[in-house]
């Protein structure tokens, strides 16, 4: 079996390598590869003109035209990510990204377990096959693993800490919450939610861990550039001033975001702030719940003020609802899911490919796959909360963790 597993990677390496070869296209590993192999080779800063232009050269042979919708690829991550990004920029771009995108591969499959784990669910080994088939080749994550996102990473970090939190291993997922942080808007939500949960729970392994963690990164950090915070936030600036300058859309971002969308945006974070109350002195189970509702609402938030999440941070929603459909219809329930999954899978596909414009596609992208699984994950409180009084179970007693 491990040989077997070997020659996989090893195949899927290699089928990535051909991929990055051959590959032209805009991605988000490419800025973050070019900051880290100027940082390592040359000692520039990441966020450096040239490192801009650098990129953009190897996009497109020159300067980026922005007018043309073409990609800046700025460096627009804090520095800290370069923990990440600085073993990768001693490769040559294209053995990097096969490197990166098999890394991210491996991580899909390991989220999917973990959201598995974390929902208490056991699927026949078929249906498991399938669900791990269905949460690395589902829109959001092919595109996620092409794209180079770090999201994978970020899921991955903070379910292995939710799993540590549900083990008792309090110090491991404190550290796992910080580095969470690798996605500096979503992680950061759910690091904040983790502490409150922590402390509201009296587990201060947790939030020492998390705050020691944060703060020896964001240290190290400024030590070896003292000034990268003040340059990161003079890049996004950058950024957003050449957005605007030529129109472009960039959600809250842009000039011609109307009221509804900051109203939805307020909503938004008001439903954060109850998801987030009402786990607060609660067992894991909450946190859980808790957790997989900032994930959507944080994508859907992002979307909204600047239009670049991922949407795979919807994948613990949608393993929690698949589950809890199969335990609330025993009889069939699994023939049910895998029936639901593959047409949910087939559906996304038909949507994303219908979609010209969409970062996602149909109902993943803008607001629809956020919403729909804000909509499932709350089905899920009801049928664990009140349908646990309908069934004589005492919710509470269960959820002692």
């Amino acid at each position: 079996m491990a040989v077997l597993l070997v020659a996989f990677l090893v195949g899927l390496g290699m089928a990535n390598a051909r991929f990055a070869q051959s590959a032209q296209d805009a991605n988000e590993f490419l800025p973050r590869w070019e900051g880290a192999h100027a940082w390592l080779t040359n000692g520039l800063s990441p966020y450096d003109p040239q490192v801009n232009l650098s990129a953009q050269r190897r996009l497109y042979g020159r300067e980026a035209l922005p007018e043309q919708g073409e990609d800046l690829a700025l460096f627009v991550s804090p520095f800290p990510s370069m923990l990440l990004y600085a073993p990768w920029g001693l490769l040559d771009y294209p053995e990097a990204r096969a490197g990166w995108m098999t890394l991210l591969e491996v991580l899909l499959v390991v989220a999917a377990v973990l959201a598995l784990r974390l929902a208490s669910w056991r699927p026949p080994a078929m249906l498991l096959a399938l669900l791990v088939a269905f949460c690395v080749a589902w829109p959001p994550g092919i595109r996620s693993i092409v794209a180079g996102h770090a999201a994978i990473l970020t899921l991955v970090f903070l379910l292995a800490a939710l799993s540590c939190i549900e083990r008792g291993s309090d110090v491991a997922a404190g550290i796992l919450l910080a580095l969470g942080m690798a996605d500096p808007v979503v992680g950061l939500i759910v690091l904040v939610a983790g502490i409150a949960w922590a402390g509201s729970r009296m587990r201060w392994g947790i939030v020492g861990a998390a705050l020691g963690t944060a703060s020896v990164l964001v240290a190290f950090s400024l030590l070896l550039m003292p000034g990268w915070p003040l340059a990161w936030l003079q890049q996004i600036a950058a950024a957003i001033q050449v957005q605007r300058s030529y129109g472009m859309e960039w959600g809250l971002l842009s000039q011609g975001a109307g009221n509804a969308t900051w109203i939805m945006a307020a909503v938004l974070v008001l439903a954060a702030a109850w998801a987030l109350w009402t786990c607060l002195g609660k067992g894991t189970r909450w946190l859980l719940w808790s957790a997989a509702s900032l994930l959507a609402l944080g994508t859907w938030l992002t979307r909204l003020v600047a239009d670049a999440p991922s949407s795979v941070y919807l994948l613990p929603a949608v393993v929690l609802v698949l589950g809890s459909v199969a335990q609330r219809i025993h009889k069939g329930g699994n023939w049910i899911v895998a029936a639901a999954v593959v047409l949910l899978g087939l559906g996304l596909w038909a949507l994303f490919l219908s979609a010209s414009a969409e970062t996602d596609g149909g109902i993943v992208g803008a607001s629809a796959g956020p919403a729909l699984a804000c909509i499932g994950l709350l089905w899920v409180r009801w049928w664990v909360t009140r349908g646990a009084e309908v069934r004589d179970l005492d919710f509470e007693r269960a959820d002692a963790a």
